[in-house]
């Protein structure tokens, strides 16, 4: 995959993963790689591998060997201020940045570098990111990139306004090259899209598009022909081509394409690439219904003889499903345990069950009828069907656990065979309480739960028959 989606196209103000990243200072140094000694060169690169390997002891043991033969090493420093800061001891991360700018006095942004390079680690305090950047600025209130860090940290907090303010300072400032001052106008720009403001963002993104190469170039196409779709100005056509020859098995690209030509009434087309976003890493969960119409969204239980599950290793299979909601329903049930063991038995959920039960259940008791007697068995409730289509959200407790509030968070469509081995998609609606994942058909006859994932269960309607 390209990476110029890795700057603010998934998420909108995220530029770098969670996972360690390098830091500011590495980069830097290898222009002087030359001058080193050798032995020192060797440590610095097992030292980042040991790193980004999460090996920290190994890793402090190598710093110590760099700063033996260096003692005012760079790279040594910064690697020590990553692993003071992942261990939360700011203290120690503040002294091993002051020893950089010490031995490095012409460097002042080690500071607000420092903040962008972990921009996105949730832990450490946006507190503490803004105190770093006030400190370059405290040391070179001229320079540019300190006030530009400040914006990013407003941004990744939802905080536009103040974002666009220390954008607008940025500019005004001195920067160290001409590119990092039109780049900025990306983040400033998904800063006015957030505030609603898409007319002046697609401004920023024109601005830029003559100055930049590369996959910065590519970027703010994207932007231009989604901001454009936004105002529903359509003659994005030309971007979209100079995007798909670019990466065209990219997901957010194919997003684009299945918008644009849902937008045009090509819906044939739209679905055709929004079924190809479910082929792509991810992509399983991606919801197909505004751009699909052969989406089956109620189970017919006249034609239905039995519903198959994949439930963790096991198979569970529903059967003879005598369904007259909100009167009763009765069905078989049998859990393939092994090739040649399973248990079986048979469930009846009375009316009063079915009417107002906040308790689902997915464990049956062996070789004999099972009468549900406080609890639904797959099927939600009318009181939790209703409670959903006026309030997107009500409480459900899955085997017995507490009862939890399950919010509505989007549609998503299983795959599903039929008695003749032929796939279709399946409709249901997604609710989750932040942990567990349920999935059910919205047919107020037939709420059938089709999917549960939790730590615990992991339950999906596989076959019907």
């Amino acid at each position: 995959m390209k990476s110029f989606l890795l700057f603010l196209l998934i998420c909108p103000f995220v530029l770098y993963s969670q996972t360690k990243p390098i830091g500011n200072s590495s980069v830097a140094s290898k222009k002087n790689v030359a001058k080193k000694n050798p032995a020192v060169v060797k440590l610095v690169a097992i030292a980042y591998e040991q790193y980004q390997a999460s090996k920290d002891d190994e890793c402090k043991k190598t710093i110590s060997q760099i700063l033996a033969l260096d003692a005012k090493n760079k790279d040594a420093f910064l690697l020590l201020a990553n692993l003071s800061m992942f261990e939360e001891q700011y203290d120690d991360m503040w002294s091993h940045l002051n020893k950089i700018y010490k031995f490095y006095p012409q460097e002042p942004e080690v500071y607000s570098q420092f903040v962008m390079t972990h921009l996105n680690y949730f832990a450490m305090p946006d507190s503490i990111k803004v105190l770093l950047c006030r400190k370059t600025i405290r040391l070179a209130s001229q320079m540019a990139e300190p006030f530009a860090a400040l914006g990013m940290v407003a941004a990744v907090a939802g905080y536009y306004e103040e974002s666009l303010s220390y954008f607008d300072i940025s500019l005004t400032k001195k920067w160290k090259d001409s590119i990092s001052k039109t780049i900025i106008l990306l983040p400033y720009a998904r800063c006015l899209y957030a505030l609603g403001e898409i007319e002046e963002a697609l401004v920023k993104v024109n601005q830029m598009i003559p100055h930049v190469k590369g996959n910065d170039k590519y970027t703010c196409l994207f932007l231009k022909a989604r901001y454009m779709m936004d105002l529903n100005q359509l003659n994005v056509k030309e971007e979209l081509d100079t995007l798909n020859a670019y990466s065209s098995d990219n997901p957010e690209i194919l997003k684009l394409n299945a918008s644009y030509y849902k937008l045009t009434n090509s819906m044939d087309t739209a679905c055709k690439y929004a079924k190809s976003i479910r082929l792509t890493e991810g992509g399983e969960t991606f919801d197909l219904s505004p751009y699909c119409n052969d989406i089956v969204k109620v189970i017919d239980f006249t034609n239905v003889k039995k519903m198959m599950y994949a439930l963790g290793d096991e198979e569970l299979n529903i059967f003879s499903i005598d369904s007259k909601f909100p009167n009763s329903i009765n069905f078989g049930w049998e859990k393939q345990l092994t090739r040649s063991n399973k248990d079986f038995g048979n469930i009846n959920i009375p009316f009063k069950i079915l009417d107002s039960s906040y308790y689902q259940s997915i464990s049956f008791t062996p070789n004999k009828m099972n009468g549900a007697k406080e609890g639904s068995t797959l099927w939600l409730s009318k009181a939790q069907f209703c409670e959903i289509e006026q309030f997107k959200a009500t409480k459900i407790s899955i085997n017995n656990a507490p009862l939890s509030i399950f919010r509505v968070i989007g549609n998503e469509q299983l795959d599903v065979l039929d008695n003749k081995g032929k796939e279709f998609l399946l409709d249901c609606v997604i609710l989750s309480d932040g942990k567990t994942i349920i999935g059910f058909i919205n047919d107020i006859h037939n709420p059938i739960i089709v999917k549960i994932e939790s730590e615990n269960i992991n339950l999906f309607l596989y076959k019907l028959e």
